[in-house]
């Protein structure tokens, strides 16, 4: 075994690829958990905002796919051992330590800014939907409560009260200029929703982008390393 090629080459070597990965996922799943909770109210209140709503899910489990492209480039470049008679222990070993560190820091540098941009991605995800909840949520009750719908903030069932005979809603003269009111708000809120998609479109871009450089600097760096060879190995 030469010093410039010790056995624990190989640890850190595959230490960087499980950096990578590990990290990367760990990114991807903090994105997915912080914007669930609000997905899932918002699935019941406005299904049909659903399907826009599903881009920052989308873009953090990008996140993971980084980390997993990193690992595979660096689990390439790790030569595996040979027999080698004239080594004393009849292992040959062409792995540097130079190259295991390098694999080791792009490892780690892709794993921890994949990790930063899902959880940017998270963060600006349920603040998105979670606005669209408390909006969308106020204005369905203004506009449903006559239709026994579901009172997201008290929790109560204005169809319980409906159905009870003795309970006789009071007739009020306004009552259809606040509906009319009501919708008018619900479509202001609909023209609002498209410059606030943008706006957390734009931002979740550029969380990601941060994993995207996190990845091409992981990969020069990897390069530099190189995949080892007999030539790097040779006692000084």
């Amino acid at each position: 075994m030469s010093s410039l090629c010790p056995t624990y080459a190989y640890v850190l070597g595959y230490l960087g690829v499980t950096m990578s990965c590990v990290f990367g996922v760990v990114g991807s799943s903090l994105g997915i958990v912080l914007i669930s909770p609000p997905l899932l109210t918002l699935s019941i209140s406005q299904p049909k905002l659903l399907t826009k709503c599903l881009m920052p899910i989308v873009m953090s489990g990008v996140v993971a796919v980084y980390g997993l492209i990193v690992s595979v480039v660096l689990l390439g470049s790790i030569p595996a051992p040979f027999a080698d008679e004239s080594a004393a222990d009849g292992v040959g070993l062409t792995y540097s330590l130079y190259s295991s560190l390098t694999h080791l820091f792009a490892g780690t540098l892709c794993g921890l800014t994949a990790a930063a941009a899902g959880w940017c991605i998270g963060i600006v995800g349920r603040a998105f939907v979670g606005t669209l909840c408390w909006h969308t949520g106020g204005a369905e009750v203004k506009m449903s409560i006559g239709r026994g719908a579901v009172n997201e903030r008290s929790g109560l069932l204005a169809n319980d009260m409906l159905s009870d005979k003795r309970y006789s809603p009071p007739q009020d003269k306004g009552a259809e200029s606040g509906a009319a009111s009501a919708a008018s708000e619900a479509s202001a809120n609909g023209r609002g929703f498209n410059s606030v998609y943008s706006g957390m479109l734009v931002t979740c871009i550029f969380a990601e982008a941060i994993a995207l450089y996190g990845m091409i600097a992981a990969v020069i760096v990897a390069g530099k390393g190189g995949g080892g060879g007999v030539g790097g190995c040779l006692q000084g």
